[in-house]
């Protein structure tokens, strides 16, 4: 009876081929449910994983088993379940990054974003374009995490209660008219635009919205 071919396998969650035990063209599996793969050595002597994305709130083959391989291959997917949405991430030779930037987007259907509950005075700017907020006292916000190289543009909803100024940092400008005075139990929607990282942006409010 002949015998049924295998090639180097493990079932160890994190347990990596070490590529200097593989001859060229060798494959080695891990068929553990946690990060299954197939794998083999480039010509120069590095591990490539081959197959599904891992799917995790951490990075993968962040604690290799005993015997197991440490690091990641170039190109290497991962879909990040720590934040919401998950993200597609691609592990570069030294980190994994998102993947980049379209050269152009066409939309066919209804485009949706997420709305960002703001929680305290700082507004962070890579959770995405739309945020809400409440204001009852004199506040004032900070903007965090800027995206860079590119134009970027957000929008604030502030409800207003009973009382408070709000203040915004020196880099925002207002039109000449200069930012509006808000009307206490009323609804404004802040709008800011900057094309330079956020050395200086640009702003407009629409204001005293009744709902």
């Amino acid at each position: 009876m002949a015998l049924p071919f295998q090639n180097l396998r493990s079932g160890t969650a994190s347990k990596r081929p070490d590529p200097a035990t593989l001859v060229n063209g060798q494959i080695a599996i891990n068929y553990n449910d946690d990060d299954p793969g197939i794998f083999f050595k480039d010509d120069q002597g590095a591990l490539v994983k081959v197959a599904s994305a891992f799917v995790g709130s951490t990075a993968p083959n962040g604690s290799p088993a005993t015997g197991g391989h440490a690091g990641n291959s170039k190109g290497e997917i991962w879909v990040d379940t720590s934040t919401t949405p998950a993200t597609l991430k691609i592990f570069n030779g030294s980190a994994f990054v998102l993947p980049g930037t379209f050269h152009d987007l066409k939309v066919t259907g209804l485009y949706k974003q997420d709305v960002i509950a703001v929680s305290g005075t700082a507004i962070d700017l890579s959770q995405g374009n739309y945020f809400t907020t409440t204001v009852s006292s004199a506040t004032a916000f900070t903007f965090t995490n800027v995206p860079n190289y590119c134009v970027y543009s957000f929008t604030i909803e502030v409800t207003h209660n009973t009382s408070g100024s709000i203040s915004w940092p020196s880099s925002v400008e207002f039109s000449s008219v200069g930012a509006p005075t808000l009307s206490a139990n009323k609804t404004s929607l802040f709008m800011f635009v900057t094309d330079d990282g956020g050395s200086r942006w640009r702003a407009a409010c629409l204001h005293d919205y009744t709902t």
